[in-house]
């Protein structure tokens, strides 16, 4: 089975290729496209918290003692990320492209920095701290990843 971050990472490249399908369908006015690259995209995010809110960052801080600076950093990102999702979802539904391209670009950056820091960071020190725990929450992903 992969390693937690090589797991993660995946799932971050599975959001930004649904984000990046959605702003390509507002590009050729397709808002059908949008909605459903959108709704993917959104789906995916959810799923992605989740399992970190819910699984590895409980099981990190049980580790470690507690909560500790990156995860609390992480979950007030989710939570910005969240408020952005919800503005991008307005903007589709009132089918304003430059506004949905505009917040499509600042809410890439944001992830993508997001990303950086967990990729880089948080799931080293998660894989160090949790290596003997692994594949039991790569399993506990899974089963959250596959409920809907």
């Amino acid at each position: 089975m992969a390693a937690i971050g090589e797991f993660m990472t995946s799932m971050h490249r599975d959001c930004d290729r649904h984000l990046a399908e959605a702003e390509c369908a507002v590009s050729r006015d397709d808002w059908d496209a949008c909605a459903a690259h959108f709704a993917l995209f959104c789906g995916a995010m959810e799923k992605h918290f989740d399992a970190e809110e819910t699984i590895l960052f409980p099981a990190f801080e049980e580790e470690t003692g507690g909560e500790i600076g990156a995860t609390r950093v992480m979950s007030m990102e989710h939570l910005r990320m969240r408020d952005m999702m919800r503005d991008l979802a307005a903007a589709l539904e009132l089918r304003d492209a430059g506004g949905y391209l505009e917040l499509s670009d600042t809410f890439s950056i944001l992830l993508q920095q997001h990303n950086i820091k967990e990729e880089h960071v948080l799931y080293p020190m998660m894989e160090e701290t949790l290596s003997g725990r692994g594949e039991a929450l790569q399993a506990e992903i899974e089963d959250l990843r596959e409920e809907s």
